[in-house]
């Protein structure tokens, strides 16, 4: 166990802290740290992806395509050191809910890759939250992967996701084999069972 959280620590401390990158609130970008594992030298420094504007690009590019919903969208661009490679724009919808102190929040994400243009990648992340919410459900596929195990703790407890994931599937597996309880799945519908 002790030997466990070591390489926890470890992995966040190398991970997290102290970078020499730079990333964007909801993307991060390239570092120097790992530059050298990219053989082109087409590989973009952090300075060259701030001039080309991608996360402003990106910004445009989702407010362009939400338009029509007629919703206030805000977004936050922000610069922060770390050691991580790559970048993700992360999106997610407040919908009403009969319990005002209480809406149900759908996400969606999209992965910043080289060679995919800023507008593409931010009209991918809109597509994938509509997506979401025209499932009319009100646990999104990302979410219903990560409730399966306190579902375990729950027996009788039931969701109903947009999509049942790999993620969902595999996590049913491994708390079937350490709790005591079953799981259902029928129409995108989770129930959990002793």
């Amino acid at each position: 166990e002790s030997e466990l959280i070591d390489l926890i620590e470890k992995l966040v401390k190398e991970n997290i802290g102290g970078g020499n990158g730079f990333n964007f609130g909801m993307m991060n970008t390239p570092t120097s740290k790992y530059k050298d594992l990219y053989e082109d030298e087409d590989v973009e420094s952090e300075e060259e992806l701030g001039e080309d504007e991608v996360a402003e690009r990106i910004e445009r590019s989702i407010k362009g395509s939400l338009t029509d919903l007629e919703v206030p969208v805000n977004i936050r661009n922000e610069y922060v050191q770390t050691d991580s490679l790559g970048g993700d724009v992360v999106l997610w919808a407040m919908c009403e809910s009969e319990d005002i102190d209480n809406p149900t929040i759908l996400g969606a994400s999209s992965l910043l890759e080289r060679g995919k243009r800023s507008e593409e990648i931010g009209k991918e992340v809109v597509s994938t939250l509509r997506k979401e919410l025209d499932s009319k459900k009100p646990v999104d596929h990302y979410l219903a992967d990560q409730l399966i195990p306190f579902m375990g703790l729950l027996p009788g407890s039931v969701i109903e996701a947009s999509e049942i994931s790999n993620h969902s599937i595999t996590n049913i597996y491994v708390v079937e084999k350490f709790m005591n309880v079953g799981f259902t799945i029928k129409d995108n519908r989770i129930e959990v069972r002793e």
